[in-house]
């Protein structure tokens, strides 16, 4: 659903995942022991930026990830299914409204209030019900973006030592990473892993 993919830039857009802080000299360690020039400084600092921070971009990302997709089926299935429960209740309220209509001219003052009072109530419990409902849903679907985001942190943690990144930079169309270089962009790359893992789950469950 749409408002998945908007969860998912809310929650990724400008986020900065701290994957693993390598354990080796930093550069002004670096620069002591070799005693560089102030050239090299500043070019070593720019390969420095440049090797350890990408940026994924979520909307690509989620628009084309199996997982995602699977997800997207699902809440919808469900949302049809709450929604169908929630229409049989209407329907049987509804029914008893139009019924009470017809009997009304034919039922005494206190027959009347009483059939009116317990209609309200049914009332009252179909608006709770529908709260619930939707609470329902808001629940499955906040599960299913902690779930994907999981698998996209493992991930990620999990190719960081062949990268060599520090950070991982969420840029979306709504975003506020207003630029970014399309050399430093892993979003196919994390992609096509992501996918590869999630059918490979889903053959062993199998």
């Amino acid at each position: 659903m749409r408002n998945l993919l908007i969860v998912w830039n809310v929650i990724l857009t400008g986020l900065v995942v701290y994957l693993f802080t390598m354990k080796t000299n930093t550069l002004e360690s670096k620069i002591a022991e070799n005693d560089t020039t102030q050239t090299s400084i500043d070019t070593t600092k720019k390969a420095a930026v440049t090797g350890n921070v990408y940026y994924l971009n979520t909307d690509s990302l989620f628009k084309g990830l199996d997982m995602y997709k699977d997800m997207q089926e699902e809440l919808v299935a469900e949302q049809l299914r709450l929604k169908k429960r929630y229409d049989n209740e209407l329907g049987k309220l509804e029914t008893e409204y139009n019924d009470l209509k017809e009997r009304a001219p034919y039922m005494t003052q206190t027959q009347g209030e009483a059939a009116q009072q317990k209609l309200m109530a049914k009332q009252q419990d179909l608006a709770k019900m529908e709260e619930s409902l939707g609470n329902q849903l808001a629940k499955k679907e906040s599960q299913m973006v902690t779930k994907i985001k999981t698998s996209l942190n493992l991930y990620l943690e999990e190719i960081q030592p062949n990268k060599g990144y520090q950070y991982v930079l969420g840029k979306s169309e709504i975003g506020g990473v207003l630029h970014a270089n399309k050399e430093l962009d892993i979003t196919n790359e994390v992609l096509e892993g992501l996918n590869k893992k999630y059918k490979e789950a889903n053959q062993i469950k199998k």
